[in-house]
C-alpha cells in the first residue's frame, strides 16, 4: 500500500512539475516571440498576401523566361527560397540559394531570451562569417547586435520595439574598423491592423541629412491589399493591385508622376489548401523596359511552390 501510494504521490508531483514547467517555457517563449509577433505566414513573394492551412515549411523556386503556367519540362531553377515557420506561423528559418552561392540564416530560441542568427557565405568562398546576438533587453524591447567574427568586429547594432498595433525599428551602421564610428542610421516605424500594415515610415540619417519616405496601404472591404502611396522628397507614387477572389494580385502596377514605372500580370495554380503552387508573371511595358535599342529578357517568369503542412506533412 505504502508503495502505491508513494507512486501516486510522485506521479502528482510530476504531473505539477510539467505544468509548471511548460507554463514557465511557454512564458519564456512568448517573450521571445514578440518581435515576431507581425508578418505571420508570409513569403518574400508577394510579401502582403498570406498563406493559408498552418504550412510548416514553404520552398519557392524561381524559373525565368518560362511561359507556360503547365509546363513540366522545366530547367534548372534560378533561384530557391526556403521558409520554416513554427505554429504560430514566426518564420524560424530562412534559406536562399542562387547558381552556387548560399546563405543560410536560422533562427534558434534558448532559454537566456536571445537567438542567434548566422549566415553562412561559404557558396561565396568567403572565409567570413557574420554572427547576429538578438537578445531582449526589456519588456517589448530587443536589440540586435551584428559582429563579424574573424575581426571581432561590430558592424550594426539594431532595437525593436512592439507597443501594440506599432513596431518601430531602429537601425545604426557603423563604418570604422572598431565599430565606433556612424555611417548611416535607419528609423523604421510600421504600424498594423492585426498582421496587415496600414502606416510606414522610414527615417534615414547620413552626414547630417535626414530624408523621410510614407506608406499607406488601402484596403478592400475582404482585406485584400488595394494600393499603397507613397511620398519621398516631394515625390508622390501610388502601387495598384487587381485581386482574385483568393486575394493574390492578378495585376500590379505603379504609377509615379504619370509615368508607369512598372507593370506585371500574373496568372496561379492552387493546391487544395487555397495556396498557389504555381505562378506565371508577365511583364508589360512601362518607362524603364523594354529599353530601346537593347534586347531584353523574357517577359515571363514561373514561380513554383513546395508545401509541407502543419496537419498534413505530405501534402504539397
Amino acid at each position: 500500500m505504502l508503495h502505491m501510494w508513494l507512486n501516486k504521490v510522485f506521479i502528482i508531483a510530476a504531473f505539477v512539475a510539467c505544468c509548471i514547467c511548460l507554463h514557465s517555457c511557454k512564458e519564456k517563449k512568448q517573450q521571445q516571440q514578440l518581435y515576431f509577433l507581425k508578418g505571420k505566414w508570409t513569403t518574400k513573394t508577394l510579401r502582403y498576401t498570406f498563406l493559408r492551412n498552418s504550412p510548416r515549411s514553404v520552398t519557392e523556386l524561381v524559373y525565368p523566361a518560362v511561359n507556360d503556367i503547365e509546363s513540366n519540362s522545366l530547367p534548372i531553377f534560378a533561384s530557391a527560397e526556403s521558409f520554416s515557420y513554427n505554429p504560430k506561423g514566426d518564420e524560424v528559418e530562412y534559406e536562399f540559394s542562387e547558381r552556387g552561392e548560399k546563405y543560410n540564416t536560422v533562427t534558434r530560441y534558448s532559454d537566456s531570451g536571445y537567438s542567434v542568427v548566422e549566415q553562412d557565405h561559404s557558396g561565396r568562398n568567403l572565409e567570413e562569417r557574420l554572427k547576429t546576438d538578438f537578445q531582449q533587453v526589456e519588456k517589448n524591447k530587443f536589440r540586435q547586435t551584428d559582429w563579424l567574427l574573424t575581426l571581432g568586429r561590430k558592424t550594426q547594432w539594431v532595437t525593436y520595439s512592439n507597443n501594440g498595433d506599432t513596431v518601430t525599428k531602429e537601425e545604426i551602421r557603423a563604418d570604422t574598423p572598431d565599430g565606433k564610428g556612424l555611417q548611416t542610421k535607419m528609423t523604421f516605424i510600421v504600424t498594423y491592423d492585426d498582421q496587415r500594415p496600414l502606416t510606414q515610415t522610414w527615417i534615414m540619417n547620413s552626414a547630417g541629412k535626414e530624408v523621410k519616405t510614407y506608406h499607406t496601404f488601402f484596403y478592400s472591404p475582404k482585406k485584400h491589399l488595394d494600393s499603397i502611396v507613397s511620398e519621398n522628397e516631394g515625390r508622390k507614387g501610388k502601387t495598384c493591385f487587381v485581386n482574385n477572389n483568393m486575394g493574390d494580385p492578378t495585376e500590379e502596377y505603379s504609377v509615379e508622376n504619370g509615368d508607369t514605372t512598372y507593370h506585371f500580370v500574373r496568372t496561379y495554380k492552387y493546391d487544395k489548401s487555397g495556396n498557389w503552387v504555381r505562378m506565371l508573371e508577365r511583364r508589360l511595358p512601362d518607362k524603364y523596359w523594354p529599353t530601346p535599342g537593347v534586347r531584353e529578357k523574357d517577359p515571363y517568369t514561373l514561380y513554383t511552390r513546395k508545401i509541407f503542412y502543419l496537419n498534413k506533412p505530405n501534402d504539397f
